[in-house]
């Protein structure tokens, strides 16, 4: 997942090189998309293991 994400900002970024409005953002942009990349691996791998609730049945618990 982190490899497809890198790899999808390396093609995007070479496709936006030539645009004359573009901005020099390649290193920053390669670094927010493997963060969130690695974000979205980390909630697939803990979301199976939390326990939800619903804000009524919670209420409930608590009174």
């Amino acid at each position: 997942m982190i490899a497809l994400a890198a790899a999808y900002d390396i093609i995007i970024e070479a496709g936006q090189a030539f645009a004359p409005h573009r901005t020099d953002f390649l290193i920053s942009d390669a670094i927010v998309n493997t963060i969130d990349a690695s974000a979205v691996l980390v909630w697939y791998r803990i979301e199976p293991h939390i326990d939800w609730h619903s804000s009524k049945g919670l209420l409930e618990t608590v009174s």
